[in-house]
């Protein structure tokens, strides 16, 4: 998937989030069931993160962590020969990717690692309301010329017609060219879709990705048979308006 570059948590000094907010948060990570079935991952973020907490201003080193946290020998350990404390950081990682594409989407603060380094990064997350989320709508792209391009070109304006009349101005028309301006209420959701044609058959994909976490929440693929193509367009948009709704919680 392929949208503009988006910032949606600005990262903060360490006074602008409560160390109380910080702790209440660690906690909910914690508790999770994602969390409560892997106790290194959960050791090390509780860690990191009580570390910073209490020693805001000095760097935490690999050896530090591959001796406090997995209780290598200080006189026999070498990061670069167990990299221990990588692997576990990466899985960590991959964990946190998850706790807030899922459970922890609406939580108040957002806990980051680093991919260089092991001083947590602290973000506010600002939860858009039940049904207020913006969505960014990009062109439909065409597989190369002709029958592709013309049944593209008319998807998009029928996508765009039906959400717009349903989403109103929570709809941003990403058109050629669109720069996401940087102020504002950024988009929650990308909807793209492409449309390819080999002579025999049309392939057309549509796609919804929670831009915030970056994975697809919804894709329908449909190959176009003979009829007419603004009934096929038709029904391939009433499809995607559907799920976008869904999606937001808005009555369909």
């Amino acid at each position: 998937m392929n949208f503009p570059s988006l910032t949606f948590c600005n990262p903060l000094e360490p006074d602008d989030i409560a160390p109380e907010a910080v702790r209440e948060q660690l906690g909910r990570i914690l508790s999770s069931a994602l969390f409560g079935r892997a106790q290194r991952s959960a050791e090390l973020l509780d860690y990191l993160v009580s570390r910073h907490l209490d020693r805001p201003d000095e760097p935490i080193k690999e050896l530090m962590v591959g001796i406090d946290v997995y209780r290598r020998d200080a006189r026999t350990y070498r990061p670069d020969v167990d990299p221990i404390v990588r692997i576990q950081a990466g899985r960590l990682r991959r964990r946190l990717d998850d706790y807030y594409a899922g459970h922890g989407r609406g939580d108040p603060v957002r806990i980051r690692v680093p991919r260089r380094g092991y001083v947590p990064e602290l973000t506010r997350q600002h939860a858009e309301a039940p049904g207020h989320a913006r969505v960014l709508l990009l062109p439909v792209v065409a597989g190369g010329q002709g029958e592709a391009s013309i049944f593209a070109a008319g998807l998009a304006a029928e996508l765009r017609h039906r959400l717009h009349r349903d989403l109103g101005n929570r709809l941003i028309d990403g058109k050629p060219g669109f720069v996401l301006p940087d102020h504002g209420v950024a988009p929650a959701y990308v909807v793209e879709g492409s449309v390819r044609a080999d002579g025999v058959v049309m392939r057309t994909q549509l796609a919804m990705t929670a831009v915030r976490e970056g994975n697809i929440v919804w894709s329908e693929q449909a190959d176009v048979g003979a009829g007419p193509a603004i009934a096929r367009q038709e029904q391939l948009a009433q499809l995607c308006c559907a799920a976008v709704l869904a999606r937001l919680g808005v009555p369909g």
